[in-house]
């Protein structure tokens, strides 16, 4: 058996990938106050929150739901641009290093799951 599997490399990233975008999404949909402190430190209304961490949660279902490949690559994509925004929204803050390095870890993790998805939730 062969640990390094495509399966293996899909589930792990796709684990990391989904565990923070729901613990993300669901504070700032709770409301919790330290991701609104975050939005307001980089720029963004604090209500925007609401509005972004509705939609990680929804695209982590897509991702994670069986079928629905069109949807997943939407869902994919989203997550990918958000990363990408939340990356430079630290770096034009002036945030340290591992402030901007965390999203394009993040990303990386999204990246490894996309590209080893089974055929089974790939677009046609």
């Amino acid at each position: 058996m062969q640990f390094m599997s495509s399966r293996f490399v899909y589930w792990a990233s796709t684990g990391i990938f989904g565990l923070v975008f729901t613990v993300g999404g669901a504070a700032n949909v709770l409301g919790f106050e330290e991701p609104a402190q975050g939005l307001r430190h980089l720029g963004f209304p604090a209500y925007l929150g609401l509005f972004l961490g509705a939609a990680q949660l929804f695209a982590v279902g897509a991702v994670l739901a069986p079928g629905l490949p069109l949807l997943k690559e939407w869902a994919y994509a989203g997550l990918c641009f958000l990363l990408m925004g939340a990356a430079y929204a630290h770096l034009r803050s002036g945030d340290p290093l591992e402030a901007i390095v965390l999203p394009l870890f993040v990303w990386g993790a999204g990246a490894c799951s996309y590209l080893s998805r089974p055929p089974e939730r790939r677009l046609a």
